[in-house]
């Protein structure tokens, strides 16, 4: 019965966030349901590929935006970024595929956070 709770609480709170949106940013498509599947599909694939990517984007970036306390933030940061692009790929892969046919909202997990779409596309604010 415990693992049933668990299971159901990890699958609400991973879609909680997609049926939610995100308040910076509405993410809305005007794309069909095919088209925002298709693109939610391909950006958890290579989320998930590129997650590893964050161990040199998050050290590059972190001094510019804490330029004194960067030494103290950029192991945690660099972690909570990794783990939070690997919940977001994972979202888009197992879960966005049953939440679009009711919401054309397609924005990622990663939008919350204030990370881009992609760990190799850079905001602007980064540097």
């Amino acid at each position: 019965m415990k693992i049933w709770i668990i299971v159901i609480f990890l699958f609400m709170s991973a879609a909680a966030p997609a049926l939610a949106g995100s308040p910076y940013d509405d993410g809305r498509s005007d794309k069909g349901i095919f088209g925002r599947i298709v693109e939610t599909e391909m950006r958890g694939i290579l989320n998930a590929v590129g997650t590893i990517t964050e161990l040199v984007y998050t050290p590059m970036t972190e001094p510019a935006k804490h330029r004194y306390l960067w030494p103290a933030t950029v192991v945690p940061r660099t972690v909570s970024n990794i783990l939070m692009r690997f919940a977001s790929a994972i979202t888009d892969i197992a879960f966005m595929p049953w939440v679009l046919p009711f919401t054309d909202d397609i924005s990622p997990l990663t939008e919350a956070m204030g990370m881009s779409d992609y760990p190799w596309k850079p905001l602007e604010e980064d540097f």
